[in-house]
């Protein structure tokens, strides 16, 4: 292997733990496992799924809430706009997906011209680590993507809920 191509490899593998690192390959492990949620019957499964104990666990700090019981309230009030919320959300993870990471993930295959591919190479190198580590060792999968959508959802409702109080 020639020195512009391993200098290709190694860069894509830097920039892509950079631009990876912490959230930012949760963002994009959120759109994957929610890209296949295209109607309001499919999301409204997977929310009413989400009034165990478990997600009520996971959310009670963030959202404060004391009880179970409370928690149940909270989440049958959000049930008529959490589609849209979701939608809002997923949108909004898109394009920050598109417009912001993905023009500086690519943008550095300028320097590799002509071996560009060595440097997707080595992005997808780091893309995989990452997420065989998120997966196998952090054990984030598909139910903690699904919690934690939901209780940025029951959140979203009471910041808004809190805003029309003040407004009165």
């Amino acid at each position: 292997m020639r020195l512009m191509e391993f200098l290709a490899i190694i860069s894509g593998v830097v920039v892509g733990v950079v631009v990876f690192a912490g959230r930012r390959i949760d963002y994009v492990l959120i759109l994957v496992h929610f890209g296949h949620i295209r109607s309001v019957a499919t999301f409204e499964t997977i929310y009413d799924n989400a009034d165990d104990e478990a997600t009520f666990s996971l959310n009670d700090k963030s959202l404060g809430v004391k009880t179970y019981a409370e928690y149940l309230r909270l989440h049958n009030a959000v049930r008529k706009t959490a589609y849209t919320r979701y939608r809002m959300f997923y949108d909004s993870l898109l394009r920050l997906v598109l417009i912001r990471m993905l023009p500086i993930l690519l943008l550095p295959a300028i320097l590799f011209w002509s071996r560009w591919y060595f440097y997707l190479f080595g992005l997808l190198i780091a893309c995989t680590v990452i997420f065989t580590y998120k997966s196998s060792i952090v054990r984030h999968k598909v139910g903690f993507y699904q919690r934690m959508l939901i209780g940025a959802i029951l959140a979203n409702y009471q910041k808004e809920q809190k805003k029309k109080a003040k407004a009165k």
